[in-house]
């Protein structure tokens, strides 16, 4: 409440009901001060290490290789039970042959695709179609090494990619896949160079 409306609404009551509304503050607050007692302490429920799984739960992935035109890309799926309907997208890209010098621009890179909108979109345009029919998505670089059991990791091991993260209710997934696709293949390449470029 703005305070002129609480100073409007002060001159509505009555000097009972003031009163009424100071002493309950007033309990509410030394409520709010006074420590638990111990007995009211050992009602909270708590844990032990006996209530933790010993065991890591495995997590089952399904890998399939999928043929799109000429390409060929890894699908990685995997259920969950308590999504509560929300599909999660990673699609990974890799840019390992992109040049060491240019791998810094590639967060400035990320933040131009999601903030210049595209050929046909303005900026809140494209954020508006984000919004409205998706849960978000996010573009950013990642980097990771290859796990080798009982061997020292090398620069050959380094991995590389360009993140696509979106999320979205299962009847709204094929338009999450048409917003990233619209961003990607429509970017709007006149302020992608005059911002790198001027």
């Amino acid at each position: 409440f703005s305070p002129v409306l609480v100073s409007d609404l002060s001159f509505s009551l009555s000097v009972d009901k003031l009163n009424e509304i100071e002493n309950d503050a007033n309990i509410l607050h030394e409520s709010q001060q006074t420590q638990d007692t111990p007995e009211a302490k050992a009602t909270i429920p708590k844990l032990t290490m006996e209530d933790i799984d010993k065991i890591e739960k495995e997590i089952p992935i399904k890998v399939e290789q999928i043929n799109v035109g000429s390409q060929n890309y890894t699908l990685l799926t995997h259920e969950f039970n308590n999504t509560n309907g929300v599909l999660y997208v990673d699609i990974a890209m890799d840019y390992s042959n992109i040049s060491h010098d240019d791998i810094p621009l590639l967060p400035i890179y990320s933040r131009l695709l999601m903030e210049s909108g595209t050929v046909t979109l303005t900026d809140e345009e494209l954020h508006q179609w984000i919004n409205t029919e998706t849960g978000g998505i996010s573009m950013f670089s990642t980097f990771d090494m290859k796990h080798k059991s009982n061997f020292i990791s090398t620069d050959n091991d380094s991995i590389f990619y360009y993140m696509i993260r979106g999320k979205s209710t299962v009847g709204k997934i094929s338009k999450l896949f048409e917003i990233i696709d619209h961003i990607l293949l429509s970017a709007n390449k006149d302020s992608l160079i005059t911002s790198f470029w001027g």
